[in-house]
């Protein structure tokens, strides 16, 4: 059916839509030619104006299918020592030189991609979370450092949701409550403590 002004896509696609990834909008024509449906991609975003411009910004890779639960490591943990030597050293940061280039439209290329479709975030999390937990007790803090420009859009189990503080986010009624920390729906935070049973 056709969305209109009093049907939006959050009226008229269901949060477990979302969920599965079944929510698109198609338009009738385009000019120049060009892929008349769309769906949310991890800004959330689904346009459902009369018409719609797109621009291009950069590059996005689509992937058919994700890993929600483990992430994929680029660059290897590595032991230097307590004293490492200056070129120990530039030799651990090659890694992160290669992977951390700036991207281009090569598919194949060793750099980090940008992912045009949903964020496992929790999976990344979770898998780094793994290959600290393999390393010895007795290694002093463990950290996760995450650096992104990707919202946390996938769940654990595959499903598919909406960036909070986004449009999507406030059509589908989706935030979180933080407890003890005030609010600010800016940033996707709501403060939902009077609310507590």
């Amino acid at each position: 059916g056709p969305i209109t002004s009093t049907n939006t896509p959050y009226t008229y696609f269901n949060l477990g839509n979302y969920n599965d990834g079944v929510v698109s909008v198609g338009y009738n024509k385009s000019a120049p030619s060009a892929n008349k449906v769309t769906g949310p991609t991890n800004a959330g975003y689904v346009p459902y104006t009369d018409q719609v411009v797109y621009a291009e910004r950069g590059f996005g890779y689509y992937v058919q299918s994700l890993n929600a639960t483990s992430g994929n490591q680029v660059v290897s943990m590595t032991n230097l020592g307590t004293n490492p030597s200056t070129s120990a050293v530039n030799t651990a940061l090659t890694p992160f030189t290669t992977a951390l280039k700036p991207e281009t439209n090569n598919s194949s290329s060793s750099e980090i991609k940008a992912l045009a479709y949903q964020s496992p975030t929790a999976g990344l999390v979770q898998g780094a979370g793994n290959v600290l937990s393999n390393l010895i007790a007795s290694c002093a803090g463990q950290y996760v450092i995450l650096v992104t420009d990707g919202l946390p859009t996938m769940d654990l189990n595959g499903k598919n949701w909406p960036p909070l503080g986004s449009a999507a986010g406030q059509g589908y009624g989706v935030n979180a409550a933080f407890y003890g920390i005030a609010g600010n729906s800016n940033y996707g935070i709501n403060d939902d403590s009077n609310n507590l049973r």
